[in-house]
């Protein structure tokens, strides 16, 4: 899944709630280390999500801290696609790979969740 067409991906009703999260400004922040993508989200409770792209913009990992069980990707992870995406495009964020290698990023995500 390319961050350019996730939504080829994703069960229309979470990109439909994940636009309206992203359109609304429940996106509160999102910065990019040069390895990864953290953005924090408001809903009922606020969320942390954490994506890596690899340097064709695939998404490799993506991860989000709210209790969603009924599938891979929640209103939360979209909404943060669509902020990414819109990032990218806007040519604020280059997403040329840092020199941290994917090893250590990896390690970092999994002592976060």
């Amino acid at each position: 899944m390319n961050i350019n067409d996730f939504e080829l991906y994703i069960d229309e009703l979470i990109l439909e709630r994940g636009r309206d999260y992203y359109k609304s400004g429940y996106v509160t922040s999102l910065e990019y280390d040069g390895a990864k993508w953290m953005a924090a989200v408001e809903g009922n409770d606020d969320y942390t999500v954490v994506a890596v792209l690899s340097d064709d913009r695939e998404i490799l990992i993506s991860e989000c801290e709210c209790p969603y069980e009924w599938g891979k990707h929640c209103k939360h992870k979209a909404a943060v696609f669509y902020a990414v995406r819109d990032k990218i495009k806007s040519g604020e964020i280059l997403t040329k790979p840092a020199e941290k290698s994917l090893k250590d990023t990896l390690k970092n995500l999994s002592n976060r969740f």
